[in-house]
């Protein structure tokens, strides 16, 4: 796709994920996304930017859900300048392919689990967050308080070995949808 006065190219990479939401199994997967893509110490970051030091704005992976009744997403997206697309492009393949055939390390996993229980204590002091935390478990007929407490305990009870075979079943580099919106010169 071209884009008129656009001056970087954007890349999405995605496929959809079989899991049910809040499952053990999607949250070890949303766990090992955080590990790919989840910010700036996340490995398509630390790689691309600060190791290569391609020309990317930013480049994230997420575990999305729409609702219970679809599949989730798993996407990376990506902003690169147009010195970088093509370098910056194959380097995001190259750690996705490492990161989907060997999975994540145990000090990866362990600092993983501890940024997203962080997160969610830091979330939840928040009404808006607390909501969406909360409401799909209303909408489903479960006890909000109750899920919101296993959630936690399913992210302390992931295991390594659990969390890279989910990455192996449930992730093909081979059959990712790319998007690349170019700039139109």
């Amino acid at each position: 796709l071209k884009f008129p006065n656009l001056s970087s190219f954007k890349v999405l990479m995605g496929q959809t994920v079989q899991l049910k939401p809040n499952s053990l199994d999607h949250i070890a997967l949303r766990c090992a996304v955080e590990i790919l893509g989840g910010g700036m110490t996340g490995r398509l970051m630390h790689v691309v930017r600060e190791q290569r030091g391609l020309g990317t704005y930013g480049i994230y992976a997420n575990l999305q859900v729409i609702s219970a009744k679809t599949p989730s997403i798993f996407s990376i997206q990506a902003t690169f300048s147009p010195n970088s697309i093509d370098e910056g492009l194959q380097c995001a393949e190259d750690i996705l392919k490492q990161w989907q055939e060997n999975g994540v390390t145990a000090s990866e996993l362990e600092n993983a689990k501890d940024r997203m229980l962080g997160r969610r204590i830091i979330a939840a002091d928040s009404i808006d967050e607390l909501h969406d935390m909360l409401l799909p478990h209303v909408l489903e007929g479960k006890p909000p308080e109750q899920e919101f407490f296993e959630f936690n305990s399913k992210i302390k009870s992931l295991t390594l070995e659990h969390v890279n075979k989910i990455i192996k079943t449930h992730i093909n580099h081979n059959q990712l949808v790319h998007i690349v919106i170019e700039p139109e010169k």
